[in-house]
């Protein structure tokens, strides 16, 4: 059991540096310079952030049903 809150508070911190990494993107994105290569890829990776939020937290509910 104790394995299992361990990997729990691991996608916990996982999905919260996520959250705040792409917080911080979609604050900076609009002071970039329209169609620079910094937009462009920020934008990437907020994208590529939310893919991964959206991956940590289907795996968080899988793992949540697997304790109950």
């Amino acid at each position: 059991m104790s394995e299992h809150r361990e990997k729990l508070a691991d996608l916990d911190r996982q999905i919260a540096e996520a959250v705040s990494e792409r917080e911080g993107l979609i604050q900076r994105i609009p002071n970039l310079p329209p169609r620079s290569p910094e937009k462009a890829e920020a934008v990437r990776h907020r994208d590529a952030l939310n893919e991964v939020l959206v991956s940590l937290r289907r795996y968080r509910r899988a793992l949540d049903n697997v304790q109950r």
